[in-house]
């Protein structure tokens, strides 16, 4: 038992002795860290400060971008089509689309820089590939195109139309030439077929109790029957032969009646055959006339597909000028192509001669390419309507193309 307390009390000894150090060193240690705890938090305050101080930069150069700032970089921006919506003037851009684009842009605060792209396909291509951020022209909208990229709203509406030489004065014998076409023929020879029936159905019911206006005899008989049958459809009504059997009488009034229908037809087919044969000195009027003669059409534009559709003879070119090259060679027979562009050609060069169809075909809207990813359609949508909204559209497209320009499709 004493020698339980005896260690007891040594070991409380060392420990007394021992406490002295170990607390000095602790000490130590527990300034050391709150030293660098307070480091720590001064660095931390540091930070925070330029933290602070990065806020406030940023709140400065980041905020609100005044509106006449131009916003993001420099849109590579492609140009091509004809006149009058790309027009070069001394080695300058003009025309209505791209003054169209150059206000969109300013109303939209885009900076941009323009190149001339030779066709519209090339010009696609770039877009396609990233080369270009924007195609500037007469570009058509059509679902193939929009399944690549994007479109603003179309900032004109278009069409296809036909070009063709005009025709020298034409002869006497040039305009009878409708009366001698095969749907005159065929008009004719039924008409003269209905006559001798109905002739010979009065003839057949009046020769036994008319023998005098109806002979008996076939030939002289269905000729007087025919006669009657011709002048009751003329109205005319020489009087010089008359039914005098109630049924002879029923079959002539029906014949009154079929007789004015006849007439007015007649009268509006000879009508349409005086107005061709006028029409045959400007040109033609739609392009089923062109049907199986040679047409020039723009590789790469939507005159293809729709050439495809008629019966005309596609022979491809370059661009527009090329097909009216050829038109006034000879070597095909008219330019399928957009029709403000060719009315715009006709009124330029109207020592030319050329002129355009009045039918239009396959109606389409012009608008700026972009491609997919681009963030700049919102933008030029917006700009586009406002200048809409504004007359500034209006204005440009009178300018190029006259009062009657927006009536053009």
């Amino acid at each position: 038992m004493r020698l339980a307390r005896l260690v007891l009390l040594l070991m409380t000894l060392v420990v007394t002795t021992l406490r002295p150090a170990w607390a000095a060193d602790g000490g130590v240690s527990s300034r050391a860290l709150a030293g660098d705890a307070a480091v720590g938090r001064a660095a931390s305050g540091e930070a925070g400060a330029a933290d602070d101080e990065g806020a406030g930069d940023a709140s400065v150069d980041g905020g609100a971008v005044d509106d006449d700032t131009p916003r993001g970089p420099r849109l590579r921006v492609g140009v091509a089509g004809d006149p009058p919506f790309v027009v070069e003037r001394d080695e300058d851009l003009t025309g209505i689309a791209v003054e169209l684009f150059r206000e969109a842009a300013k109303e939209s605060h885009l900076e941009f820089d323009m190149v001339k792209v030779e066709t519209v396909p090339e010009g696609l291509l770039a877009v396609q590939h990233g080369d270009i951020d924007v195609l500037v022209g007469d570009v058509s909208i059509t679902a193939a195109r929009v399944e690549r990229m994007r479109f603003s709203q179309p900032y004109f509406r278009s069409s296809l139309g036909v070009a063709t030489m005009r025709s020298e004065t034409a002869s006497f014998a040039s305009k009878l030439t409708p009366f001698f076409s095969k749907s005159f023929f065929a008009a004719t020879a039924v008409l003269l077929a209905v006559l001798c029936g109905v002739g010979t159905l009065v003839w057949l019911v009046e020769r036994k109790k008319n023998p005098e206006q109806f002979p008996v005899a076939p030939a002289r008989g269905i000729a007087n029957g025919v006669w009657f049958a011709l002048v009751t459809m003329t109205t005319v009504g020489y009087g010089d032969r008359a039914p005098v059997t109630p049924l002879g009488r029923i079959i002539s009034g029906v014949w009154m009646v079929i007789a004015l229908i006849t007439a007015s037809s007649l009268t509006a087919g000879i009508a349409t055959a005086l107005t061709l044969a006028s029409l045959a000195q400007g040109g033609i009027e739609n392009i089923d006339q062109l049907a199986r003669e040679k047409v020039a059409v723009v590789s790469g534009t939507p005159a293809v597909d729709f050439a495809k559709q008629t019966r005309v003879r596609v022979v491809p070119v370059e661009n527009m000028e090329e097909g009216i090259e050829k038109l006034m060679i000879g070597e095909v027979k008219g330019v399928l192509f957009d029709k403000p562009q060719l009315i715009f050609f006709a009124r330029e060069h109207p020592d030319k001669d050329i002129v355009v169809s009045r039918a239009s075909y396959q109606p389409q809207g012009y608008g700026f390419a972009l491609p997919l990813e681009t963030q700049h359609q919102h933008a030029l949508n917006l700009a586009l309507l406002r200048l809409a909204e504004q007359g500034f559209t209006h204005k440009v497209v009178i300018g190029w193309l006259g009062p009657d320009g927006e009536q053009i499709p």
